[in-house]
This record gives C-alpha cells, structure tokens and sequence, in this order.
C-alpha cells in the first residue's frame, strides 16, 4: 500500500508535468498579437479550445457555450500527441487565442491541465493528472485517503498476475488508462488471467496509448451506477445520475468481456445520496477541482468505485430535459454563481424518466429494417445512438457482429418519458430483439428503400 507521499512523487515521475514555463506559453501569445498587429492582420480571436473528436458532441457542447455568447472551437484529440507549446502554435497559426482548453476525451485530460495551469484560469494541478487518467493510480489514491478500493496489482508479469489470482479468486484484467471497456475482462481462472495478458500487452488502445502493463484488480460485481458531475473551485454539483443491473458476461468459456446492459435515469434516494457522496469524496482525493467527470461505481454492501474519466459522458446527453451536463459545463466556466446556485442532486421526479439499451446482437449477421421498425415504434422511443446514430425511417438492414462488449455492440435505444412506460419497453426491446436479427440480409430488404413507403 503506497502512502499519499509516495503516490504523489509517482504520479510527478510518470506525468512529467510540465518541463516548460508558463511564462513561456504566454510569451508566444504576446509575441504572435504583436507581431499580428505590426503586419495589419486581424488580432487573434478569444475562444474556448474543446478537445473532441465526436462532431455531434463538439456542436452540442458549442450550443451550450453559445447561449453565453462564449465563442468556442474544436480540436481533435490527436492534438494531444504534441507538446502543448506545439497546440498553442498551431492555434495560433488558425487566428486563435485559447481561453482555455475543455477536454471531451481522456486522452485529452493532461495536456487540458497543462494548459489551462499555464494560461492562468481555473484547472487541475497537471502533477497529478494520473491519478483522475490511470485506474490503477486511483483506487490507490482511494486507499491513501481512507476510502474503500478493491486489492489490486499492475504488472506486465503472467506469473505475478496469476498468483494474484490464485490468492484472491475472479479478477478484472483492464489496462491503465483505456476507456469504454477497450480491453477490459473478467478472469475466473488464474489460466484466463495469463491469456488476457496474453491478448492485450503490447496493443494500442483507443486513447492513444499502448497497453505496457495491465491492473489486475478484485472482480467487483454487482447493481451499477454512473454519476455525471461538474467541479468549479472544488464544488461539485451532479447532472445527472444512472443506475442498472450488473453487466450481461458471456457463457463462453475464457476471460471474457462485459456486455452493457440498460441504465435507468435515478432520483434523488438515499442510495443515491449514497453513492454521489462517494464520488465527491473520490473526485476530491483524486484532485478534480475543476470540471466535468464521469464517474463509475459498483453497489455492493456500499458503492466502490470502479473509475473515474475526468472528461464529460460519452455521446450525446440522454437526459429528458435540461440542464444537461454540458449545460452545466458551460454554466461553471461563464455563469459560476448559477452554477453555484443549482441543486446537488437531481430530484426524486427523475426516477426512470429516462432510459439508454444497449443493443446485444447473438451472432454475425444483420440487424433487420424490420427490427428497427419495431424499436423505433416504442412510446418512448427518443432516439438511435452509438452505431445507429442518425437511423431513420425508411430503415435498410445493418451488418453486425456479436456483441462481446461495448464497441461491438450495434447500437444502443434512448427512452424518453413515464417512469413505468420507460421500464415497460425497456423489457419490450429485448422481446424485439429476439427476432430483430437475421444470419442474411432478409429478400425484402434489398429493394431501394422509396419501395418501402409504397
């Protein structure tokens, strides 16, 4: 167990901060206006730096800033490869002065702190930005501030990892700062341990990483929750609040992957009081005084973490109504005394209100125009997402796989409306899905789709 001193120094060792001074960064500005005005052309333009690689967020994230007439512009997160005096040069080259960078991806998490400390506004200390992006560090930090983490261990070592296992039974195999499930498994046999590692040392990951070691970690499984959060000055107020059961697991034998379920919109309970206290306590311990999170936990005889992403949910905000997370977002950074001023918990009223399916496809094959049909003909039906998004009428057939996990998975269904309505066709979509795919593309599928509303 390693105490807060020596994770400290750990998380300075790994991060490597920020080599570069701050006065630096701001003399680049200085000099780029400078030399901007002496050659007659337009002064740079102040904007907000959103680091996000999803169009469909980075317009709704502009939407939100907008309503403060807060100008804001997109950076990919591949940016975030380069040093920051790299970023700031190639703002500027685009006529842009950067108010601030808003990270929507995880990769993006440390060059943020990096910036937002050198330019001056509110931000995360960049030294400990490990701890809110490896997931290892972060139950340690847990441990060190006294709140309840499961045993774990990091290590590149089969042998070390399957001792652990034999010692304290089902494991998670996951790399350390990965996201989404990339690479996540459940190892009920020390065998399955040695063939996770087997599969994923040495692999790219979606954050832009490489796997060089991987946390073995106690399996904690049960009730989930996901908590949406925004901090301004080490004040964190909650968005919004999901709750579920346990993730589907394959039959199959092996290390295998976890299969996303259904989440539930939540109201205010005292296991919800429960569990977002347990967050704040965590995003405090972790060093998250400002900003977005979205934040994991298992319910067992209590909530344990299981991580936390410092950035905002993934997609579009499936709330019925606002203010969504983004909202909130963009209140903390122009409107921090309404922000101040909004509620700590969303109330009572919420409670299944809303719902997000993941879809689970049981082979290769298709995911039939009639099966969308179907789902989309629910009364709650609010909207496709992830692999459908966009999907509408007249719908053609899609080509799937099995789902094994997040990222395979064809889609997934919003439900908007009643809390009984919502859990009513929650249970309805999984009766639609059992014959909503098919091994071939169905013959009356192949037809343009104008012949479908003849």
């Amino acid at each position: 167990m390693a105490s807060r001193r020596e994770l400290d120094l750990l998380a300075r060792q790994e991060d490597d901060a920020d080599k570069d001074s701050p006065n630096e960064l701001i003399a680049r500005f200085l000099i780029r206006a400078a030399l901007r005005a002496a050659s007659g052309q337009r002064q740079l333009r102040r904007t907000l730096v959103l680091v996000c690689g999803y169009p469909p967020k980075a317009a709704a994230v502009d939407s939100a800033f907008s309503r403060f007439s807060q100008r804001s512009v997109c950076l990919h997160p591949y940016c975030c490869s380069e040093s920051p005096d790299s970023v700031a040069d190639l703002l500027v080259s685009k006529g842009f002065k950067p108010l601030g960078l808003v990270p929507f991806a995880d990769c993006a998490v440390h060059m943020s702190d990096v910036m937002n400390a050198r330019l001056g506004v509110p931000h995360n200390d960049p030294a400990t930005s490990s701890f809110r992006r490896d997931k290892y560090l972060q139950q340690e930090v847990l441990r060190a501030a006294g709140l309840p983490a499961p045993l774990q261990i990091v290590t590149s070592d089969a042998a070390a990892a399957k001792e652990f296992a034999m010692e304290h039974g089902r494991v998670v195999v996951k790399p350390r700062n990965a996201s989404g499930g990339d690479g996540v498994w459940l190892c009920d046999l020390p065998e399955d341990v040695e063939k996770s590692l087997e599969q994923e040392l040495g692999k790219a990951h979606q954050e832009l990483g490489t796997n060089t070691e991987m946390v073995v970690v106690q399996a904690l499984l049960g009730e989930e929750w996901i908590v949406n959060t925004v901090t301004r000055d080490g004040v964190h107020k909650v968005s919004d609040v999901w709750y579920g059961p346990a993730k589907f697991l394959s039959p199959a034998p092996g290390p295998r992957h976890f299969v996303y379920n259904v989440q539930f919109l939540a109201g205010e309970s005292p296991r919800l009081l429960e569990v977002v206290q347990m967050v704040k306590d965590s995003l405090s311990a972790l060093g998250l005084r400002n900003g977005a999170a979205h934040t994991e936990l298992v319910w067992l005889d209590r909530p344990y973490l299981y991580e936390v992403n410092a950035r905002c949910s993934g997609g579009l905000p499936r709330v019925p109504e606002p203010p969504t997370q983004l909202d909130v977002l963009a209140m903390s950074l122009c409107d921090p005394d309404s922000f101040l001023a909004l509620p700590d918990v969303p109330p009572e009223s919420m409670t299944n209100r809303a719902a997000v399916v993941f879809l689970i496809a049981p082979f290769d094959g298709w995911l039939t125009a009639t099966g969308l049909r179907q789902m989309s003909w629910l009364s709650t039906f609010a909207r496709f997402e992830r692999g459908l998004t966009g999907a509408k009428a007249p719908f053609m057939s899609i080509k799937v796989s099995k789902t094994v996990g997040l990222f395979s998975s064809p889609g997934a269904l919003v439900l908007h409306g009643d809390g009984l309505d919502v859990q009513r066709d929650a249970q309805l979509l999984r009766q639609i899905e059992e014959t909503a795919y098919a091994t071939s593309r169905p013959e009356d599928d192949l037809a343009p789709p104008q012949a479908e509303e003849q």
